[in-house]
């Protein structure tokens, strides 16, 4: 169903970019502090780029590494069966709807978050339905878990690390 031989540029892309802009927020608290998601920021200050710019921002390096690998294994079987901009438009539309529902779950509080998990989140659910029967390999396992395990493993991770 797959082509396993087409480069995912666009997913690489987006991890090469995060990535980057991560390690600069994790060397830089000011730059972290311009671009992460607060709640206060983008209602009051207007900031809605804010809205993206926290999806390139990371707590720590497991935090990233986690949110990339999760990326990379379904990301490019997705952008190969969907190909480059309908991916890129997935993965955007997913962070702008995470962010979304966050910024109206946390109106009434400050609120201040990090983080691709919606994107992921996103491509993920992506896979499941357009793939619900597929399965990743996750090292160090050497056999393949089901998609859907994958998600809910990886949600439960997020619920825990939002908390």
């Amino acid at each position: 169903m797959f082509d396993q031989e087409t480069f995912a540029v666009c997913t690489v892309a987006i991890i090469v970019v995060t990535s980057i802009y991560s390690w600069l927020g994790f060397r830089n608290p000011g730059f972290c502090e311009e671009h992460l998601f607060s709640v206060r920021e983008i209602l009051a200050g207007k900031q809605y780029p804010r809205l993206f710019t926290s999806a390139l921002l990371h707590a720590d390096w497991g935090h990233l590494v986690l949110n990339m690998l999760s990326l990379y294994l379904f990301g490019s079987h997705i952008e190969a069966l969907v190909g480059v901009w309908k991916y890129f438009g997935i993965y955007w539309a997913a962070v702008l709807g995470g962010n979304l529902l966050s910024l109206w779950l946390h109106r009434q509080h400050e609120y201040r978050a990090y983080g691709a998990s919606g994107g992921v989140c996103g491509i993920i659910f992506s896979y499941i339905f357009l793939a619900p029967g597929g399965g990743v390999v996750v090292f160090p396992l050497p056999i393949s878990i089901p998609a859907w395990l994958h998600a809910i493993l990886f949600f439960i991770g997020s619920v825990v690390a939002f908390k």
